[in-house]
């Protein structure tokens, strides 16, 4: 049966409408950055500065959509991930942002326990992680990655900055030589506690502090670490009155 010619008009028009849809969606996907964010959002890291991290996050991203994106062109489009406080979690999270959402920048991660296996899980595949807030040097540490980032300091330098202070104010604000300091350290035990007590308690770095330590107490990393911390510094307390 011959084809009339207001039906293939109306053939045409439809193909063209549907071609003009499929465009337009390709195009605002083109000028979308998709980027996933992965913050404890529930369990014990939440509350401690994981959830004002990830709120962080959003703002900044919101600053840079309302000055008009990136390169003033490409809107910043975030997929959330909750880590739950669980580095197994933070793994299964990371990978189904790639796999399933197939994102190619992950930014985030509250935890330090988290940071390391997830910066080797996203070097792997080629992904790029840029850490926000976890600080452990043990992320970073002899490893060469290319694909993971972070901005901010790293651990061993609050342990140096902690030997420092002591070393320079000992005697202006306890009237002790710093050598005379009994220092109590108390640390959670995952790699952030356990790299900035390492600092201090094992080389003092460059000798600036001469200080005495009293005590080093590890407490378990977990849902009643913020707890358990607080026992320890009160027995570390105790033990250090004259």
């Amino acid at each position: 049966m011959p084809t009339s010619r207001r039906t293939l008009l109306k053939t045409s028009a439809a193909a063209a409408a549907a071609f003009s849809l499929d465009w337009t969606r390709a195009q605002a996907q083109a000028e979308t950055v998709r980027i996933g964010l992965i913050y404890d959002l529930t369990g014990p890291f939440a509350a401690g500065g994981s959830v004002a991290s990830s709120i962080g996050a959003q703002i900044a991203i919101d600053l840079v959509n309302e000055k008009g994106g990136i390169g003033g062109k490409y809107k910043v489009s975030p997929v959330a991930a909750d880590s739950q406080s669980k580095p197994d979690v933070a793994i299964n999270e990371a990978n189904r942002l790639i796999d399933q959402e197939k994102i190619d920048i992950i930014n985030g991660v509250y935890a330090s326990s988290h940071a390391v296996p997830l910066a080797a899980k996203v070097e792997q595949q080629k992904k790029i992680l840029w850490i926000t807030t976890a600080v452990s040097t043990a992320v970073f540490k002899d490893k060469n990655l290319q694909y993971v980032f972070r901005a901010q300091i790293h651990s061993d330098q609050y342990g140096q900055a902690f030997a420092g202070f002591i070393n320079e104010h000992a005697k202006t604000k306890l009237g002790m030589e710093p050598k005379d300091v009994k220092v109590a350290l108390i640390h959670e035990d995952g790699p952030y506690g356990v790299g900035v007590a390492a600092v201090f308690q094992g080389g003092r770095p460059s000798g600036r502090a001469q200080g005495r330590l009293f005590g080093v107490r590890p407490r378990p990393l977990g849902a009643g670490h913020q707890a358990q911390a607080c026992q320890g510094r009160r027995d570390l307390a105790r033990g250090i009155q004259p």
